[in-house]
């Protein structure tokens, strides 16, 4: 089983390009490893700290075909990467998940990457679900799916960043993401045995279910992080009825998580942290920070048990390329 505790010995000498491309937006990170850690506990050793970064949204491309997408994606790119003088001469991998197909293929904007006239020229690997799956098979993790094909990339790149920065030193991770969808999971990682993902549930993300009536009622400005009640305006009826829908659903997810903990004879106060990813990380943490705070969720947990982690597919990315040349 590939061992999950330390960076490959070649790793201290890479930079690492991500690029995410998802729903809305498409994300490039850089990325270089960080082997010192000095930042409290709960958070791991993070291993790849991001040095540059740049959100691309779909809504801002005017372009009519994957193609044309994939070109003014590339020519962002090579604008983004000629001002980072620091990366020259560096030693590259770079790596694409693509997590929304119909919007751009995988091929498509390898192409127009490789390209591109910048010095030097990076090759770049396409980060898919078959490959993804031979990463968790390597370290001895299995899913609760029948058909584990049908597991998103998304949540398969999570549960391969968990089981990398936290596999040493923790025992079960849920794991959120509060992207264009809303996912709830929960990892078992030990340090030298079985690892099990359990897949959870998803819902609609939060501007979905923000604009899901906005044709006849007044849109929710933003990610709601308190109730209203009694509400005064239909606006704050609309931010209650998301509110209570998020909370709940987050709520009892999190519940059947430490329940399946302590069913394994584990005391989740002792082995559970929270990682909440994705766009609406901040709105998410402060429901489940008002929840924790109120005794809703209980069974041990702090506030100091939720982890933001923004990048944490992109983390993912990087593992995965690490492990092309294991």
């Amino acid at each position: 089983m590939a061992s999950y505790k330390t960076l490959p010995e070649n790793a201290s000498s890479l930079l690492f390009w991500t690029i995410e491309s998802g729903n809305t937006s498409i994300k490039w990170r850089a990325y270089r490893p960080q082997l010192q850690d000095n930042r409290p506990t709960p958070y791991p050793r993070r291993y790849f700290e991001p040095i540059a970064e740049r959100v691309l949204y779909w809504s801002d491309l005017k372009a009519f075909n994957a193609k044309d997408y994939a070109s003014l994606i590339a020519q962002s790119f090579a604008a983004e990467f000629s001002q980072f003088d620091l990366l020259m001469g560096q030693a590259f991998r770079g790596g694409i998940a693509v997590t929304n197909p119909r919007m751009i293929a995988p091929t498509e904007l390898c192409e127009a990457l490789g390209q591109l006239d910048v010095t030097p020229r990076l090759g770049w690997s396409v980060i898919d679900q078959n490959h993804l799956r031979g990463c968790l098979q390597r370290l001895d993790v299995s899913t609760s799916y029948s058909q584990d094909v049908t597991i998103g990339l998304d949540r398969l790149l999570s549960a391969l960043a968990a089981c990398h920065t936290f596999g040493a030193q923790q025992d079960a991770l849920v794991l959120i993401s509060a992207g264009t969808a809303l996912t709830m999971d929960c990892l078992f990682v030990m340090p030298s045995s079985h690892c099990q993902l359990l897949l959870g549930g998803i819902l609609p993300g939060v501007e979905r279910l923000r604009n899901a009536l906005s044709d006849i009622l007044p849109v929710v400005s933003q990610m709601p992080s308190q109730q209203y009640f009694p509400a005064r305006t239909t606006e704050e009826s609309c931010s209650n009825g998301l509110y209570w829908l998020l909370s709940g659903a987050l709520t009892e997810a999190i519940l059947q998580m430490q329940a399946a903990v302590s069913s394994r004879g584990q005391n989740p106060a002792e082995v559970l942290k929270i990682i909440v990813c994705g766009g609406d990380t901040d709105g998410v943490v402060a429901i489940l920070s008002e929840k924790i705070s109120s005794g809703a969720l209980s069974g041990g947990l702090s506030p100091s048990d939720l982890i933001p982690l923004h990048d944490w597919p992109s983390q993912g990315i990087v593992w995965a390329l690490l492990h092309m040349n294991a």
